[in-house]
């Protein structure tokens, strides 16, 4: 549940950052761990260059090897929405998550559509490398430009930060483990925007649910 530091890096705070995955890399190394499933796309690509001993796997892969969950195989079929794919820039050249991300959502039945700039040439949502906070006039830009590359009202993505951009720019969006976990996202079809402070609230919660099942 530690940071990976990233963002810091992205802001150019490199000894902060170095601080941060220190505290990350104790962890693998007190824990042993030499293989990290990952759901966020900055997450993989800095323990994948940082810790080069460890194998680090996108949840998708996972997901997609081992097959959606049983009710919702096929709950798509009957969703008469057409949606758009975003691919976060972040892994542009995974390939593997790529075909793993449209293998899910085949399963599941959703009809989706190919935006022009795709997979390894995606374009950013708006938020990549902080913007938001550095220069929230280029970012909101982006975000618009971005979303509305497609025609589609609706977009599904598989990075929370792209579907806040997505949102952002107009769209009705998605994250994947939404269509897969969520089932009253079926209902309708776009995430419930929350707030920075709930935000941190979630994440305390979730931390202490972790930290319950761990014992």
């Amino acid at each position: 549940m530690n940071c990976c530091g990233n963002p810091t890096f992205s802001m150019g705070y490199v000894e902060e950052f170095n601080h941060y995955y220190n505290i990350l890399r104790e962890e693998f190394k007190k824990n042993g761990i030499k293989r990290v499933v990952t759901t966020c796309q900055n997450c993989f690509n800095t323990i994948k260059k940082n810790s080069e001993d460890i194998e680090v796997i996108p949840l998708w892969e996972i997901i997609s090897q081992k097959g959606v969950p049983k009710k919702i195989k096929g709950k798509g079929k009957d969703v008469d929405i057409v949606f758009s794919i975003h691919d976060p820039c972040p892994t542009r050249y995974e390939v593997k998550t790529h075909d793993a991300i449209r293998n899910i959502l085949d399963q599941i039945g959703i009809n989706y559509t190919e935006m022009k700039f795709n997979r390894e040439n995606t374009l950013c949502c708006g938020s990549g490398g902080m913007t938001s906070l550095t220069n929230n006039t280029i970012a909101t830009a982006q975000k618009l430009r971005r979303a509305n590359e497609t025609t589609e009202g609706h977009i599904v993505t598989y990075c929370e930060e792209c579907v806040e951009s997505m949102k952002k720019g107009g769209k009705s969006a998605v994250h994947i483990l939404d269509l897969l976990f969520n089932e009253d996202i079926y209902n309708t079809f776009d995430q419930t925007e929350v707030n920075t402070i709930k935000k941190w609230i979630n994440r305390y919660k979730g931390k202490k649910k972790f930290s319950k099942y761990n014992g």
